[in-house]
């Protein structure tokens, strides 16, 4: 490579790693198990409106995952599977679309065949408020409003996530 290539090169690598510290925008919040979980309100991919007080007093699984990460698509079957495992009004479920376009995340949903409650968060409102920056990550939200459980990352087994969900209502799978 010639000199001149090399400084476009030095230039251009410069330049997406100042517009990464400059449009880095950390999450407020860095929630914990027994936390108190935020109030929030999504709008669901059918369109029509949810705020979290309609899941209070029972458990709640919240899934936040992007179209674009494989991590997310790895554990989107898991996290299906565990839906189907906790019928009726005992656990609820929410995923919740983030870094990516709304289509892309509706897609996702589609191609997963998640049949519970599914929104996006393209404004980064209700991720912000949980602390989430990675994805996938998945909180498990108890009865009583507390965080029971955090798996930041692919959850890789069944076995995984039902552990969550028993602390969450004090019934181990």
């Amino acid at each position: 490579m010639t000199s001149s290539t090399n400084k476009v090169i030095l230039l251009f690598a410069t330049g997406l790693m100042l517009r990464a510290i400059l449009y880095y925008n950390p999450p407020v919040n860095i929630l914990k198990v027994g936390d108190s979980a935020p109030a929030f309100a999504i709008t669901l991919t059918d369109g029509k409106a949810l705020k979290s007080e309609e899941f209070k007093g029972t458990p709640l699984v919240m899934f936040f995952y992007a179209n674009w990460c494989p991590c997310s698509h790895n554990s989107a079957p898991l996290i299906q599977k565990a839906y189907e495992e906790y019928p009726g009004a005992n656990v609820k479920f929410l995923s919740v679309g983030i870094q990516d376009g709304e289509s892309d995340l509706k897609d996702f949903v589609k191609r997963h065949g998640f049949n519970f409650y599914t929104g996006t968060d393209t404004a980064g409102k209700i991720s912000g408020a949980f602390g989430v920056a990675t994805t996938p990550t998945t909180i498990v939200i108890d009865k009583n409003w507390k965080i029971s459980g955090l798996i930041v990352g692919q959850v890789k087994t069944m076995k995984a996530i039902e552990d969550k969900i028993g602390e969450a209502t004090n019934d181990r799978v």
